[in-house]
């Protein structure tokens, strides 16, 4: 299959969007993602604090790659050892992450956690791409570690709903930001 941007080999297929990508396209498509949303969140202001979230993932590698390169250009941006210390919290949830998180709380009737407003601003930069799309991004970048698949209840069922319906981990994070939007 071709990419559908140029005629490069595609190296995936995003059946949420109907799109083939060839390796430039999909760091390219990941990257502009990411920066929307980052603004979507209220950007990064300048003098800003930045705490990053993370595990030895290969989320929070993609992630630290992300802000390596956008981090080359601002220089007004900070980051700290301490989350106590921090304006923002960077979290390297992917799109599944944050699906199975809403998931999860709808089913236990619990979605206060989305209506409380947190002292710290968090921001989930992936929190729209898929993890096989984070782990291209990264595996381009040099992350040669075995993938670790989360399983969970909920994660299966997530995983085996959205083989026919892809656009449902989409949903779910767009259910989040409507109850985040209550005050």
């Amino acid at each position: 299959m071709k990419c559908s941007r140029c005629q490069r080999e595609a190296i995936i297929d995003q059946p949420y969007s109907g799109k083939y990508l060839c390796e430039v396209h999909l760091i390219a498509d990941v990257e502009s993602r990411v920066k929307k949303e980052i603004r979507k969140k209220g950007g990064l202001k300048s003098g800003e604090k930045l705490f990053i979230s993370s595990e030895n993932t290969m989320e929070s590698f993609a992630l630290r790659i992300f802000l390596s390169g956008l981090l080359l250009k601002r220089t007004d941006i900070s980051f700290v050892s301490k989350e106590t210390d921090a304006d923002t919290i960077l979290s390297s949830s992917c799109l599944e992450d944050v699906a199975e998180t809403v998931l999860e709380s709808v089913l236990k009737g619990d979605t206060k956690q989305f209506l409380s407003h947190a002292k710290k601003r968090i921001v989930e930069p992936f929190a729209s791409i898929p993890r096989n799309e984070i782990e291209m991004y990264a595996a381009s970048h040099g992350w040669h570690r075995e993938k670790t698949e989360k399983v969970s209840e909920i994660n299966l069922f997530l995983n085996d709903f959205s083989r026919t319906r892809p656009g449902t981990p989409f949903a779910l994070k767009n259910i989040k930001e409507s109850l985040e939007g209550i005050k």
